[in-house]
């Protein structure tokens, strides 16, 4: 019964796409050409054999369920393409054997070869559902992750379906006539899916049962079921996904960078205040640097590896022995390249006073410093500038090097993570 009102949504969300025409689709460029033979052809019909590329192999489990999501969806009963420039309409997906039809007789002579273009086609992801575990996060992480895979592949343009209720909410108001934007102009804002994926979860015995439907939004038939039994992660790539609520009232800490660090006069301690803390706590982290920082970044570090997709951002209790403007870094790396590694950044202002920062990730933005040296200086090299917050590898909270030359204190308290 859910899995048919979650048809009917998606095709009242393709009666709101359709509502105008598919000029926004149509002008999305082919990203994928593939080679085919002509089989037979007569009249504006046409059969063809289509030859795949051997797959590139993959870094995750999830990544192994989205290559079996794309290899299924490749070709859309119903969806347009083009062979050697010519538009056609796919009628029949068997396998590796397409039939199309054109709007005029066939030019494809039978045993030639031909290139098929591939446009990205529009997908809706709608929330996986734990069924022996209602409570459990793991459906969405799985669905970030996997949607984050879907992405990066580049075969999709991935529709976010989660606003929905916002944007219809919208509509509503402007056709109740108190707003200045008509209706007809908000429809336009709701692309219609090509596709739909949706699936379920279940954990048995240490590993997940994942089973995927793939729907054809034009004809709300199921075109591909992917059923996996996978522990969804290997081992290098498990991330802590709990909740982060790090008050420093503990006897260790071992993934915060403590002790001394730098060389020469550019070096900072970085240890455990039990005299001070925020909240009426006695406990916090405290960074000393001395005069004569130039190009250290002076900071307090975690290196734990994490998955943060299900968090908006971070937030911190911090003080300083005067006003500083310091910084908020994360790292995330790349899943085919761990060691190519991504920085972003974020700015707030420390306080001689304990206050409470909130940096939201989506204000972050790319750190061109990184791009041009810091990673080499990290022992890294710097990755494609995408934020995967379900890989950050590490958190760091610090002042620049120019605001560190006087010297001072700075302390960071209950750092946590916020939904």
């Amino acid at each position: 019964m859910k899995f048919k009102l979650l048809i009917l949504l998606v095709l009242s969300m393709s009666f709101f796409g359709c509502a105008t025409s598919r000029t926004a689709a149509d002008k999305v460029d082919a990203t994928v050409s593939l080679t085919g033979t002509v089989l037979k052809a007569q009249g504006q019909e046409a059969e063809l054999s289509v030859t795949y590329p051997e797959p590139p192999p993959s870094t995750s489990y999830v990544a192994e369920i989205a290559r079996k999501v794309i290899n299924k969806t490749v070709f859309v009963e119903g969806g347009r393409t083009e062979i050697n420039g010519v538009p056609v309409v796919i009628r029949r997906v068997v396998k590796n054997t397409l039939a199309v039809k054109g709007e005029k007789e066939a030019q494809f002579a039978p045993g030639s070869a031909v290139q098929i273009s591939i446009p990205k086609k529009f997908l809706a992801v709608v929330d996986f559902e734990v069924i022996n575990d209602p409570g459990s996060d793991m459906g969405k992480i799985l669905l970030e992750s996997l949607t984050n895979e879907l992405v990066d592949s580049g075969q999709f343009v991935v529709l976010e379906r989660s606003k929905l209720k916002s944007v219809l909410d919208e509509i509503r108001l402007s056709q109740s006539g108190l707003t200045q934007e008509p209706a007809e102009s908000m429809t336009e804002k709701i692309v219609s899916a090509d596709i739909l994926l949706t699936g379920t979860l279940a954990q048995t015995g240490g590993e997940w049962m994942v089973n995927l439907r793939v729907v054809n939004v034009r004809t709300a038939q199921v075109i591909a079921a992917i059923s996996e039994k996978t522990p969804l992660m290997k081992p290098a790539d498990r991330r802590d996904v709990s909740a982060l609520s790090e008050g420093f009232e503990g006897e260790s800490f071992p993934t915060w960078n403590l002790g001394r660090h730098g060389s020469g006069d550019d070096t900072f301690k970085v240890s455990i205040d039990r005299s001070t803390g925020a909240q009426d706590s006695r406990s916090s982290i405290r960074v000393d640097f001395s005069a004569g920082q130039h190009d250290n970044f002076v900071n307090a570090a975690t290196a734990a590896k994490r998955d943060l997709s299900q968090y908006k951002g971070m937030e911190l209790y911090v003080k300083g022995t005067e006003e500083m403007d310091a910084v908020f870094q994360l790292l995330s790396s790349m899943p085919e390249d761990p060691n190519r590694i991504d920085n972003f950044i974020g700015g707030f202002v420390v306080t001689p006073q304990w206050k409470k920062v909130r940096i939201p990730f989506e204000s972050l933005v790319v750190n061109r410093k990184w791009i041009k040296k810091g990673a080499n200086n990290f022992g890294a090299q710097s990755g494609d500038q995408l934020l995967r917050l379900n890989r950050v590898d590490a958190a760091r909270f610090g002042i620049k090097g120019q605001e560190a030359a006087a010297g001072g204190t700075f302390w960071i308290d209950n750092v946590s993570f916020y939904k």
